[in-house]
């Protein structure tokens, strides 16, 4: 999810031309004098010197070395050390050869029977939350001292109030996040893939302070600066002045290159994260693993067969709805004892520090009553993929609408085509929703419609569980927004064929990264929200008392 979407628009439901993009290295603008590679390297965008990646060919795509970028590549070992000799002499120039053909079309396919009508799930709009934006980075007066920043109330609860839920990221089970790697190996922008430390879940790198959202000491009670930080904006998101919004945990990311590989240390996962959730008193979780395929294949599965990283995910996930459904029991209970908790922190504060955070314990207080006397949430497990988890390998590109496909899309398919296959059906009752981040594929033109077949026809996906995502603004790597008419139309497609929401990075973007994203993210989220005219999934709608929108608190 930190690499941005980037969709030009096309046709309605139709054509979107992607981007790949991967975080911009280097000055922008500046001209490269290009030489010849001293240092072999496995690129996958044009950046930096020749040592670096500034051979890469215009309209190259996927991982080529800089020593011969004619040559593909996973990692930089896969490169030969030097570039290769020099062509013999050209003769006479030939004429030009004929231009690619188009393919075939394939024959239709008979139509799907109509979704089915909206269940409890009801339908989402869906916001990302940047956990380093719009925040306060200390607070002598807070439980945890803000230490993993602190949402300000004000923005947030502006911001969220077209959304029906929220995703708070992100947690990592990397010691050190990277979101400038690409790729696991030891050249640059290669980096360590190193398998989890089978201890912690962090907000930040480990060594920091206060980094650990969650460990095995954590407890309702002590809970941890990262778990306050997150407790505060799923109580604002639940006393919202619009209605409640449920807030989902994020968990991975593009920058957390760390490992499952093992089933034993999936399952630690999921009790790790089933706590985080508890004591945040959160609506779920949301699984941002980026990097299955690859991980997967240093552990010996292949393009054909799922290994051991698929088989984690898929124990991670079953693990989840085990304490998911364990935790619905005590969810009350839960709630009253961290409310007692509070309570005895604050009766032993200094008479001048309980005037300071008088507001934050008192509404804390109310509101840690009312989770008591509501039923407990339907806590939620989502997962977060591209456009291609499920394909025919006859016809992999069966959802662009090139024709003909780029030339690179002609000998190669994506790492990560069939992702799905490997390990959804084993979970698919488990899943309540499915996020597709519909990008990461340089020059195709998309069919959405025959993406949501895909899902249907060949991963037997209720669609109903299905978001589509977006991104206005800025996106990285020169990738450019399909524009807000191109969203509301997708949105109306969704909202017809009772397909599950719309999805939207980010909520809040940087102002600085994204300063055209700041003003249409929020733009784009409010014009979406009539048509898909979202509800509170799995309700009825809890009650909560509505908090002032400028202080997050309720009134003194």
């Amino acid at each position: 999810m930190q690499r941005i979407l980037t969709i030009l628009a096309a046709s309605v439901v139709g054509a979107a031309t992607v981007v790949e993009h991967t975080p911009a290295r280097g000055s922008l603008g500046r001209a490269v004098k290009l030489t010849s590679p001293s240092t072999a390297k496995c690129c996958w965008s044009k950046w930096g010197t020749a040592d670096d990646c500034g051979t890469y060919p215009s309209g190259g795509h996927g991982g080529l070395c800089n020593t011969d970028p004619t040559k593909s590549c996973s990692t930089s070992s896969d490169c030969p050390d030097t570039p290769p000799g020099p062509s013999p002499s050209p003769g006479p120039s030939p004429s030009p050869g004929p231009a690619p053909k188009p393919h075939p079309p394939p024959p239709p396919l008979p139509p799907l029977p109509p979704t089915p009508p909206r269940g409890a799930r009801g339908t989402e709009l869906l916001g990302y939350i940047e956990n380093w934006n719009d925040v306060k980075w200390w607070d002598e007066n807070l439980p945890g001292n803000c230490l993993m920043g602190c949402m300000l109330p004000g923005p947030l609860i502006e911001k969220a109030t077209p959304y029906s839920a929220l995703n708070y990221g992100f947690a990592f089970l990397a010691q050190k996040p990277m979101p400038d790697q690409v790729g696991c190996g030891t050249k640059s922008p290669e980096g360590p893939c190193p398998v989890w430390d089978g201890d912690n879940v962090y907000l930040a790198k480990a060594a920091m302070q206060g980094s650990h959202l969650v460990d095995s000491s954590t407890t309702v009670e002590t809970s941890s600066p990262g778990a306050v930080a997150i407790s505060e904006v799923v109580r604002m998101a639940r006393m919202h002045p619009a209605g409640p919004k449920r807030v989902k945990i994020t968990l991975g990311g593009w920058s957390d290159y760390a490992r499952l590989e093992t089933v034993a240390n999936a399952v630690k996962v999921g009790k790790l994260m089933a706590k985080a959730v508890q004591i945040t008193l959160a609506d779920g979780v949301d699984l941002d693993f980026e990097h299955l395929t690859p991980f997967d294949k240093m552990a010996g599965g292949t393009q054909e067969k799922a290994g051991p990283e698929f088989a984690a995910f898929a124990a991670l996930i079953s693990t989840l709805r085990t304490e998911f459904d364990a935790m619905a029991a005590t969810w009350n209970a839960t709630a009253l004892k961290r409310l007692a908790a509070m309570n005895a922190t604050y009766q032993g504060l200094e008479k001048w520090k309980k005037a300071n955070v008088k507001q934050f314990y008192e509404t804390n207080f109310h509101y840690l009553k009312e989770v008591a006397a509501n039923p407990a949430p339907h806590l939620e497990i989502s997962w977060t993929t591209r456009f291609n988890p499920w394909v025919p390998k006859d016809d992999p590109y069966n959802y662009a609408l090139n024709n003909p496909l780029p030339a690179w899309a002609q000998n190669t398919t994506f790492e990560s085509d069939n992702e799905g296959a490997k390990f959804y059906a084993n979970v698919s009752d488990m899943v309540d929703t499915i996020n597709i981040m519909a990008y990461d594929a340089t020059g195709l033109k998309f069919n959405y419609s025959q993406i949501f077949d895909n899902f249907k026809r060949l991963g037997n996906v209720d669609l109903r569980k299905v978001n589509m995502g977006f991104e206005p603004g800025e996106q990285a790597a020169s990738g450019v927004w399909e524009g807000l008419e191109k969203d509301k139309q997708v949105g109306q497609f969704v909202k017809d064929n009772n397909i599950g929401g719309c999805m939207i990075w980010a909520m809040n973007p940087n102002a600085k990264q994204a300063p055209t994203g700041t003003t249409l993210c929020p733009k784009t989220a409010k014009a979406l929200n009539p048509i898909l005219e979202p509800t509170y999934a799995w309700g009825p709608a809890p009650t909560y008392p509505k908090v002032d929108p400028s202080t997050g608190f309720l009134p003194a």
